[in-house]
């Protein structure tokens, strides 16, 4: 019994010294693993810079490589030749060039030797799938999501989904897209190897600007029109304005009302501001006019028998008195000749007065039966035509100063405007009626009743103007009697332009309109004290 107890004793002793030992070993064994791991981060920055010194090894270029390993190549040949060594270096000085150099001699001949066959090989285009662009980032689900299995999230689900469903999500997303949406401009791979040919011509067909250059030639049906900032000031407000005119030569317009105040604008189509205002003392002007050469403003009113000049270089006004052969209660109408000789003035009983333009005395009169209502010039001043209450239209040759033509107006009772376009090919009259007859002027002598080529019926009130543009296509015609009586023809169709004036545009009543030099610009004056400018985008030049 004693000794199995003793032998039990021992054996329980055996098993706590194995069982401390194995302890000691579990212990020494982890703290040998936290040393190692503990040495591993230590050594991690190292490794680390070894990586990054081994990425700029890499990132020098391959020409410069080339141009270092050439120079260490030609230098070593140059010790060899001091020193006289033309055998083949053996293996220790093979290694020994290698631990200097870094590099092997004849591997680096070699390579050069390669890089020159390289040089004449022909550079193959990269393919397809090098060419295209790199992604600024990348969903991983990109690569794994199948259709089928974004399918059974949604709800309702097309057929044509259901039928694609081992594909991948992001392809059937980005298939849809451009076909619904087009292939975007920015993912798009530029092509720099195509032939100049291909290139232009893709070129043109990107572009759906003005493709086709501007025509000469003013299309009918709609006019391309532009309203800018109207012509205003607080001394024009609520005044009405009688008279608007450009500058033969400069972009200035004058804006002339019953106040006595005629304004002078810069027309630049952005601000329009004003220049300055001449104010005429107890003198409602009617008329504002410059003269031929831009020099001066030259105003007439209802209410007084002389005008007044006003020098735009000097800033200085001038009366220009009454002339005793003129039988006149006031000047509230006249015309500039073009060539600058006459200031034609709407006379009582069928008188036109004719001044002389550069000393402002009265040289002679006209005379033609009924009043005058309506005088206009030719471009190079050399006809004169008038039209009045009788509704006939006489034509007068300044050089002898005799009317030598005459013809009844086509339905016409009173005339009230006349003007000639300045190719001298067509005339225009308007009526009280708001009748304007349109003539060819070559047909116009060889009877004393032409035949208009067109009548225009879109007036129904009191012509009151009648302008053409420079080149001839456009005849402006207006009545003060109702609000928006506005309409712009084209020549030589003989139709009006549609979509002018805009609908919604309150011009009021056009009391004046008038074009600039160049077809620029076209100005409407109505009866509450603003003056609107439009522009004429056909056109290019003020």
């Amino acid at each position: 019994m004693s000794s199995v107890s003793g032998l039990l004793f021992k054996g329980e002793q055996e098993k706590k010294k194995n069982q401390k030992k194995n302890i000691k070993e579990f212990r020494k064994k982890k703290k040998s693993d936290t040393m190692l791991e503990s040495n591993r981060d230590i050594s991690k920055p190292l490794k680390r810079k070894e990586s990054i010194l081994e990425e700029d090894v890499i990132l020098v270029k391959p020409k410069k490589l080339h141009s270092m390993k050439k120079k260490l190549v030609s230098e070593l040949q140059e010790v060899q030749g001091i020193l006289g060594v033309t055998r083949p270096p053996d293996e220790k000085e093979r290694e020994l060039q290698e631990l200097l150099f870094g590099y092997n001699p004849e591997d680096l001949e070699e390579e050069l030797s390669d890089s020159k066959s390289d040089v004449d090989e022909p550079i193959v285009e990269e393919s397809e799938e090098v060419k295209k662009k790199v992604a600024a980032w990348e969903d991983e689900d990109d690569e794994t999501l199948l259709v089928e299995e974004k399918a059974k999230s949604l709800k309702n689900v097309h057929r044509s989904i259901t039928l694609r469903g081992e594909e991948k999500y992001s392809d059937f997303v980005q298939e849809k897209f451009i076909k619904i949406m087009g292939n975007p401009k920015w993912a798009e791979q530029d092509n720099k190897n195509k032939d100049s040919d291909n290139e232009s011509e893709d070129e043109l067909l990107q572009k759906t600007g003005n493709f086709v250059k501007q025509s000469e030639i003013l299309p009918k049906g709609t006019i391309s029109i532009r309203k800018t900032p109207s012509l205003v000031d607080p001394n024009m407000k609520a005044s009405m304005i009688k008279s608007v005119e450009f500058h033969p030569t400069s972009r200035v317009a004058v804006v002339a009302t019953v106040n006595g105040t005629a304004n002078l604008f810069q027309i630049d189509g952005k601000i329009n501001a004003k220049i300055q205002s001449i104010y005429f003392e107890n003198f409602p002007v009617h008329t504002a006019h410059f003269s031929v050469d831009g020099s001066e403003v030259i105003v007439g009113s209802n209410k007084f028998v002389h005008l007044f000049s006003y020098d735009m270089l000097a800033g200085k006004i001038s009366r220009i008195p009454w002339q005793k052969g003129m039988e006149q209660r006031n000047i509230r109408r006249f015309q500039m000749s073009p060539d600058g000789k006459y200031i034609a003035i709407h006379g009582r009983y069928g008188n036109i007065h004719l001044m002389s333009a550069k000393s402002k005395e009265w040289i002679g009169s006209l005379k033609m039966n009924g009043e005058v209502i309506a005088i206009a010039f030719n471009n190079d001043g050399t006809k004169m035509y008038s039209h009045g209450d009788t509704g006939e239209v006489y034509v007068w040759d300044m050089s002898s100063r005799k009317c030598i033509h005459k013809f009844m107006d086509e339905g016409c009772v009173t005339g009230t405007a006349v003007t000639i376009s300045p190719n001298d090919q067509f005339l225009a009259t308007g009526s009280d009626s708001g009748v304007v007859n349109i003539y060819d002027s070559r047909t116009i002598y060889d009877t004393p009743s032409p035949q208009p080529m067109k009548v225009l019926l879109n007036l129904t009130t009191e012509i009151t103007n009648l302008k053409f543009n420079c080149a001839s296509e456009i005849l402006a015609m207006s009545s003060s009697f109702k609000p928006e009586a506005l309409k712009l023809v084209h020549f030589p169709s003989l139709t009006v332009f549609s979509n002018f004036p805009v609908r919604g545009e309150f011009i009021k009543s056009p009391n004046s309109l008038d074009i600039s030099t160049n077809s620029g610009f076209m100005c409407i004056g109505n009866n509450v004290g603003t003056a609107y400018m439009y522009r004429l985008k056909h056109y290019k030049n003020y």
